[in-house]
């Protein structure tokens, strides 16, 4: 076997927790990245400033300490703004040339 043998099951859990940690309008996250944490986030709808704003930082400071992090031992690394593309509804195209021969 190339692959090291037969597959045998590992338990990975998760869990899904109800506010305080964040809402629709006020999200709250840690994405783990090696010897690093992504905290997030802010969400602010219609708005494309390339820079954290001081009120960003200090939600995303207050997310941090939410979730169990201590902001008072630790300095952030780095921070950045990203931008996703959104429309007021769902748009769904249909691709003609999906499964058909060319030839």
């Amino acid at each position: 076997d190339p692959h090291g043998g037969a597959a045998h099951p590992n338990d990975a859990a998760i869990m899904v927790e109800e506010p305080p940690w964040g809402s629709e309008t006020e999200t709250s996250y840690i994405i783990p990245r090696g010897d690093t944490l992504v905290v997030g986030g802010t969400y602010l709808e219609g708005d494309a400033e390339e820079n954290v704003r001081q009120e960003e930082r200090e939600r995303l400071i207050k997310n941090a300490w939410t979730l169990g992090i201590n902001t008072e031992n630790v300095e952030p690394k780095d921070e950045w703004v990203g931008f996703r593309p959104s429309r007021p509804t769902t748009r769904l195209e249909v691709d003609e040339s999906v499964g058909k021969n060319s030839g």
